[in-house]
């Protein structure tokens, strides 16, 4: 039987040095070996050669498990959270139990307490239409991952997959998951995308057998769009911060070679907050020098288009993959500049003042 890679999922072998799975035939040899040269150099270098696993094959592996399994455990990144949405794992589910592990619950600032981000996640999730029990997590620090082993555990099903899209930190939890078992093993854990490979087995006292899995990829985000080690900048891992900046008419934010908007008429009063919990940040911007913002190696040419996008106070601008805009005091109609096919969400805040109707 092959023998899998404990850290990625990949087929262990010693044929074809570069891939996923490669081993040295010496290294393989042995009992004790468990991850993959790729895995090692992740892990131990922060170095990943060989790439993401494609698309189409995590897809593949994800909808092959969930037949497989009694529930599903989606990680939603809270950050990025319509953006990190798999619609194709939510229709596969059909009538299966779904739990939204809502992850990154630590990114937030503490003036948003647990129950406000509790209540606005239903709400979307009740608004896209998503039928999810909500759990709000952060599997990197540990938080309230034990009241999702008690969910999971209450409900009585054996087999779990977890899943959803990339670099959302399903990984981060399975290891959650497998400190409270003391597992010497552990899930590969990375801000490159697509570090996992194929589906990995996991056995639980509480909650039974369940499988780490490939991360899906969304259409739309930019982070999907870029470069791994481009992609590693805007992947949220830092505490959520926001950029405050007046916004009057022609006054424009941008994050370098990402997104830009300018305001088409916003008033002397008019504020806008750019969030991000990444390596990146929104910055002051001169709307006639636009171009200069928004060219980067980093895009490989990608061509950008405009989208006017009318705000109201206690909304904000989502663009997928990378932050978010929000105004305050003043409704406020903005021209968006971003790159084709990257998609964008205009939603109640996540912080601050909310949208009432």
């Amino acid at each position: 039987m092959t023998k899998q890679c404990q850290g990625c999922g990949a087929p262990l072998h010693d044929r074809t040095p570069g891939t996923p799975g490669y081993l040295p035939a010496h290294v393989l040899a042995k009992d004790s070996a468990v991850i993959c040269q790729r895995c090692y150099r992740i892990r131990h270098y922060g170095q990943d050669e060989m790439g993401p696993v494609t698309a189409e094959r995590a897809s593949k592996a994800v909808l092959d498990a969930v037949s497989w399994a009694e529930g599903v455990i989606m990680v939603v990144d809270i950050m990025d959270f319509e953006g990190s949405l798999s619609w194709d794992l939510i229709r596969s589910c059909g009538s299966k139990t779904l739990i939204a592990a809502v992850n990154k619950c630590d990114l937030l600032p503490r003036k948003v307490a647990d129950l406000e981000a509790v209540t606005w996640v239903r709400k979307r999730f009740t608004d896209l239409g998503v039928p999810a029990t909500v759990a709000l997590i952060s599997a990197a620090s540990g938080t309230r991952v034990s009241d999702l082993v008690n969910y999971c555990e209450l409900l009585g099903h054996q087999r779990w997959l977890i899943a959803g899209a990339s670099n959302t930190g399903k990984s981060t939890l399975v290891n959650a998951l497998l400190k409270e078992e003391d597992q010497v093993h552990s899930a590969t854990v990375s801000r490159f995308p697509g570090t996992t490979q194929e589906t990995v087995a996991w056995s639980h006292r509480r909650i039974g057998e369940f499988k780490d899995s490939p991360g899906l990829v969304p259409p739309g985000r930019l982070s999907d769009l870029l470069p791994q080690s481009a992609a590693a900048l805007l992947i949220p891992a830092r505490a959520l911060q926001g950029k405050v900046y007046s916004f009057s008419k022609d006054a424009a934010m941008a994050i370098q070679g990402c997104a830009a908007v300018v305001s088409m008429d916003g008033s002397d009063d008019a504020v806008a907050v750019g969030f991000t919990a990444s390596d990146v940040a929104w910055q002051r911007a001169n709307s006639t020098k636009l171009d200069h913002w928004l060219a980067s190696d980093s895009l490989s040419g990608d061509e950008f288009d405009s989208v006017t996008v009318s705000l109201d106070v206690g909304q904000e601008l989502v663009i997928h993959g990378l932050g978010s805009v929000a105004m305050r005091r003043r409704r406020t109609k903005l021209i968006l500049h971003k790159p084709k096919g990257v998609k964008f969400t205009v939603r109640p805040n996540l912080i601050g003042g909310k949208h009432h109707n």
